[in-house]
């Protein structure tokens, strides 16, 4: 069927044409089953896309303006959004059943957390993280230059590029000896936390 013919259908089935609804449908069933079967595999619920899909084709009977466009143009561009859709929400959608959570410990099964636990968790990172710290300052000692990178520009979260050019202004020197000097210290520092 040509794109005149559907827009033409179109027209009359926005009019209240039950038979023109009927070709429009007998037309693009198949299409509509082809996506299905493309996608059989990643859908919870298959007959949902294609009752989806479906609903979508009324609605661009209804909404239909032979202005705008070519009507088997919206009927390709809604459906694909509504594949697109469903594959998303897939992606979002997470089980949660017991059985699901039973099945993906391997161990033991579903076992709540322990809130008590967590603080336990909490106390060590942060020990943890406290001596790091330290332990990277102990490294920029000695250096004024090392040391504001290790304890300000580090710990500020700034890159490469923004700490080469806060040592450009402070210590002068050109934008490349700065980054390599970056590189560098960052080499020994990791060298030396792995030591210690």
């Amino acid at each position: 069927m040509s794109y005149e013919q559907l827009n033409i259908l179109a027209v009359r089935a926005r009019s209240g044409s039950k038979e023109a609804i009927e070709e429009i449908y007998r037309h693009f069933i198949p299409i509509i089953e082809k996506h299905s079967e493309e996608i059989w595999y990643k859908l919870r619920d298959e007959t949902a896309f294609r009752f989806e899909c479906y609903r979508q084709i009324e609605d661009a009977i209804r909404t239909y303006d032979e202005k705008k466009g070519s009507f088997s143009s919206l009927i390709y561009k809604r459906v694909w959004m509504t594949k697109s859709w469903f594959l998303k929400k897939r992606r979002i959608e997470q089980p949660t059943s017991l059985e699901y959570l039973m099945y993906e410990q391997e161990e033991g099964g579903f076992e709540p957390e322990d809130p008590a636990q967590d603080v336990e968790k909490l106390v060590i990172e942060k020990e943890t993280k406290e001596d790091i710290k330290k332990k990277i300052a102990s490294l920029g000692r000695g250096d004024a230059k090392k040391k504001m990178v290790v304890t300000e520009c580090w710990s500020e979260g700034l890159n490469d590029t923004e700490i080469a050019k806060e040592l450009g202004l402070q210590f002068g020197g050109t934008f490349e000896t700065n980054r390599k000097f970056i590189q560098r210290l960052r080499n020994r520092c990791r060298q030396a936390l792995s030591i210690a």
